[in-house]
C-alpha cells in the first residue's frame, strides 16, 4: 500500500512546481526550474540567519528553564534532608519511584539528584 500521508514538506514541493516559470510548461501547467537563481541568496541566507537566531534562542530559552529546575530540585531536597529527615534511603526511593511511574522522565537518578542538591548547595 502507498504512503498517502501528506506533510509540510511534500505540500512544499507541489505548490513549488505549481508556480509559474518561463519556458517550462508540462500539461498545460507552468512549472519552476528546481534550479536555484542566484538573484535572492541574499534574502534566503537573511531568512536562514532568522532561522538560526531562533533556533539558538530556543536552545537558550530550554538551558535556562533546566538549570531552573535542577535549582528547584536541589533546594527542596537540601530542605528536606536538613530539616525533613531525608536521607540516601528517601532519595533512592524517589529515583525508583519516579522511574516506575514516569519512565518517559530521564535524568532523574539518585546520583543525579544529589547532584541537583550540589548545585544548590554551592550556588
Amino acid at each position: 500500500m502507498a504512503d498517502t500521508s501528506v506533510n509540510s514538506r511534500t505540500i512544499g514541493a507541489r505548490i513549488y512546481q505549481m508556480l509559474p516559470a518561463k519556458n517550462n510548461v508540462k500539461g498545460g501547467l507552468k512549472f519552476v526550474s528546481k534550479e536555484l537563481t542566484p538573484k535572492n541568496h541574499v534574502e534566503y541566507g537573511e531568512i536562514i540567519s532568522i532561522i538560526e537566531r531562533s533556533r539558538e534562542n530556543a536552545f537558550r530559552a530550554v538551558n535556562r528553564e533546566l538549570i531552573s529546575m535542577y535549582w528547584d530540585i536541589g533546594g527542596y531536597v537540601s530542605e528536606k534532608v536538613k530539616h525533613g529527615g531525608w536521607g540516601k534511603a528517601v532519595v533512592e526511593d524517589f529515583a525508583r519511584f519516579i522511574q516506575a511511574e514516569r519512565p518517559d522522565i530521564k535524568g532523574f537518578s539518585a546520583s543525579n539528584v544529589w547532584r541537583m542538591r550540589q548545585f544548590y548547595e554551592t550556588y
